[in-house]
């Protein structure tokens, strides 16, 4: 690992922890345990370092899904396994951290939007063609029009003024979506099928 990407690794955890405004280049050098100047070396200024850590970690993530589709030789099975990864991902983070990179960062909220509408939008059309092939999904459904109503739908899902997190917890916000969503698609082989992955996993995000 390089000097900037080991930069870029812990600043990502800074951000996760106490999200992105409320970190100064001054507590970001403090926390790294180097100078403001040395920080200065590998990126130009704050919009510069978001940008830096919103990009490897989207890289990280997709690299990450593509691998848990792979492994994943039904189209239920990698519903689940994404929505248990999302779960563990998403809960970890800061509640503020959508809102500041929406507000203060729009570059990096741009990288996020694109990821959104370009590898999510594609994941989720695979996936619903895998289903219908295998019946497990209604075949009159059009994946392209089910794929961006999901993908516009999750903005909803992280939108801590619709879901307060003092009152909802993001997993069962993330589960509640996920359950509306394969509900509305699946046909009765497809629930049967859920129904048994659930009898053998209590973690199961669909239950």
């Amino acid at each position: 690992m390089s000097k900037v990407q080991e930069i870029i690794h812990q600043v990502a955890e800074l951000f996760r922890d106490f999200g992105i405004k409320s970190l100064t280049m001054d507590d970001i050098s403090s926390s790294l345990g180097i100078s403001k100047k040395t920080l200065y070396k590998y990126v130009s200024d704050k919009n510069d370092l978001v940008n830096k850590v919103i990009k490897a970690s989207i890289e990280q993530k997709e690299s990450y899904l593509l691998q848990l589709i792979k492994e994943n030789n039904h189209p239920i099975d990698e519903l689940v396994s994404i929505a248990k990864f999302s779960i563990i991902e998403i809960s970890s983070l800061h509640p503020s951290v959508q809102f500041d990179l929406k507000k203060y960062h729009p570059k990096a909220w741009m990288l996020f939007e694109q990821h959104k509408q370009s590898f999510v939008y594609n994941c989720v059309v695979n996936n619903l063609k895998e289903g219908i092939k295998i019946n497990v999904y209604r075949n009159n459904i059009d994946p392209d029009i089910v794929a961006r109503l999901h993908t516009g739908a999750i903005p909803l899902v992280f939108d801590s003024s619709v879901f307060p997190p003092s009152n909802y917890s993001f997993k069962n916000v993330f589960s509640e979506f996920m359950r509306h969503h394969i509900r509305g698609i699946a046909t009765q082989k497809g629930i049967e099928y859920l129904k048994e992955l659930i009898k053998n996993d209590t973690n199961n995000p669909f239950i």
